[in-house]
Order: structure tokens, then C-alpha cells, then sequence
């Protein structure tokens, strides 16, 4: 048996990636599918040591997929080149790592990661991973992480008011509010 699980569309809304689990061989691939009515996938990535893949979301040039993979130890947060099926490895680490996809741009991509304490704090990384930001300082949680469409802000869900609420901060983390 084999099916589908996750999937993005692209941007341009014309092809979906979605990830291709085969149960006999036990492993996790990412397809790429024209939505122009072609029914035939194209194999983008596939690597013995994922026993997990997921793609988030799609770079707006339409040349990179993020996805969350897992292998035995760790999690990763990558991009995976629609062409050349080639990996980017952005962060890697045992945490519970949960992307939120690409700023309008493409130079940027937030995610979320589960610290020691078990709360889940939003980090906002370059897709060249050079450098690395906190969505907003202090032990609050920042849960499922958005950008707004022009690329501005980011909006998540946070306990910082001491019950779940809906916030919004500027791109660079600053000025939140509920």
C-alpha cells in the first residue's frame, strides 16, 4: 500500500508537492504534480534516512520546497530544489521542530521550535540560514506561525496574555500585539 500525506501548492497554483509514502518499502519520497491535468508525478526527493518528510510550503521563484524532515535521531528543517531534487539543510536538532513557511520574498522563512520547558518558541531564519531571530523574546509560547501576504508581519498563537490569543508583530519581531 502507498499514499499520499502532506501536500503544498505552489504559489503560482499550478503544481502541488506532497509526500509519497510507500508502506512496503517503508519509505517517505516528495512528488511534484502538474495541476494542468497531467496525472504523472515527478519524483523531486527521496533519501533512505527520512523516515519522515513533509513539505510546507512552496519559495515564491517556485525553485525551492520547505519541508520538515525526520530521520532516526533528529528533525530538519530543509529546502529541497524542485529540479535537482538537491537538499538545503537550514536546522537540525532533537526539538519538535514545526515549519510556517516562506516570507513574500523568499529570503526568510518562521518556524517553531519546542524548548526544554515544553513551550514552543518562533524563530524567523534566512533560507541561506545565516542568520536566526526569536519571533519575540520572553517564556511566551508563539504556536503555527504565519506570514501575512505582503511579507510585513507574522501572525501565531500565544499564551502571552495567560490564555491562548491571536497575535500579530512586525517582520523583525517587533511591536506585538493581540
Amino acid at each position: 500500500v502507498a499514499f499520499a500525506e502532506v501536500s503544498a501548492i505552489s504559489r503560482d497554483g499550478r503544481q502541488v508537492a506532497y509526500a509519497w509514502y510507500d508502506e512496503k518499502t517503508s519509505r517517505y519520497e516528495l512528488r511534484v504534480l502538474s495541476l494542468n491535468g497531467d496525472p504523472n508525478p515527478r519524483r523531486v526527493f527521496e533519501n533512505a534516512n527520512v523516515v519522515y518528510l513533509e513539505p510546507r510550503d512552496w519559495s515564491p521563484d517556485g525553485k525551492w520546497i520547505a519541508a520538515l524532515l525526520k530521520n532516526e535521531k533528529t528533525q530538519q528543517i530543509g529546502l529541497i530544489g524542485v529540479q535537482d531534487g538537491s537538499l538545503r539543510l537550514l536546522k537540525s536538532g532533537t526539538d519538535n521542530l514545526r515549519m510556517g513557511g516562506f516570507s513574500s520574498d523568499g529570503k526568510y522563512l518562521v518556524y517553531t521550535r519546542q524548548v526544554p520547558d515544553g513551550v514552543s518558541q518562533g524563530y524567523i531564519i534566512s533560507a541561506d540560514a545565516k542568520s536566526e531571530v526569536p519571533l519575540v523574546s520572553g517564556t511566551a509560547s508563539a504556536k503555527s506561525p504565519v506570514w501575512t501576504p505582503d511579507g510585513s508581519r507574522i501572525v501565531f498563537v500565544s499564551d502571552r496574555s495567560q490564555s491562548d490569543n491571536i497575535w500579530i508583530v512586525n517582520a523583525d519581531g517587533t511591536n506585538p500585539r493581540a
